[in-house]
């Protein structure tokens, strides 16, 4: 029964997608015929990779911080205890992060076709057959950075008890550490090569134009 209707969720966010594409709402075919073949050096991907993990901590950060306040002020700073639904409404604050960071690299690699950490160094993700459209969003879902989304998902789920899928996910967030590992040894190693999940998604980190 859930296998059916997480089918069926899935066609209906193509559909979506589809839908906006069509209606020019974004924009995730490109033609690349007038990028370079070559990936884009080593230190400008490293850097932008940094650039993301950073916005994505310094979120975490900001998050956190005002949780923090918004229960002091709510028990005299310190004054009373905490109730449940205050602490209910923090703990929402700092979940909220990890789907939030995932929604801001999926909006900007669709106006974009960049991360903004990419963005920031002059980076765009390029497709090596000239169409982005699955080959981005398998991107994304692949993309390391977005293991903290896959672990909420893992956890939401869990706690809703949803049978076999929370299995899956986290079957999936172990994936995308490999991904991550890997790709971060081929970095180091062997510089000229894509990452793990670029290579899955037939894209590639080249130069802006």
């Amino acid at each position: 029964m859930w296998e059916s209707r997480v089918a069926s969720l899935a066609r209906v966010v193509r559909d979506i997608i589809d839908q906006m594409i069509q209606f020019g709402i974004i924009s995730l075919t490109e033609n690349n015929a007038d990028q370079p073949s070559e990936i884009a050096p080593r230190g400008a991907r490293a850097r932008a990779a940094l650039s993301d993990i950073a916005m994505l901590l310094s979120g975490g950060v900001v998050a956190f911080v005002i949780a923090l306040i918004y229960l002091f002020i709510r028990t005299g700073w310190g004054a009373t205890d905490t109730t449940n639904f205050d602490s209910t409404l923090a703990t929402a604050l700092l979940l909220a992060v990890p789907p939030t960071s995932m929604a801001w690299m999926l909006l900007s690699l669709a106006e974009y076709r960049a991360t903004p950490g990419q963005l920031r160094e002059g980076l765009v993700v390029v497709s090596r057959e000239g169409e982005l459209r699955w080959g981005l969003l398998l991107r994304i879902a692949m993309h390391p950075l977005n293991l903290p989304f896959w672990l909420w998902l893992t956890a939401i789920l869990s706690l809703l008890a949803v049978p076999v899928l929370p299995r899956l996910v986290l079957l999936w967030s172990a994936l995308v550490t490999i991904d991550g590992l890997l790709s971060i040894v081929l970095l180091v190693l062997r510089p000229r090569t894509p990452a793990i999940h670029d290579l899955l998604a037939q894209t590639r980190v080249v130069i802006r134009l």
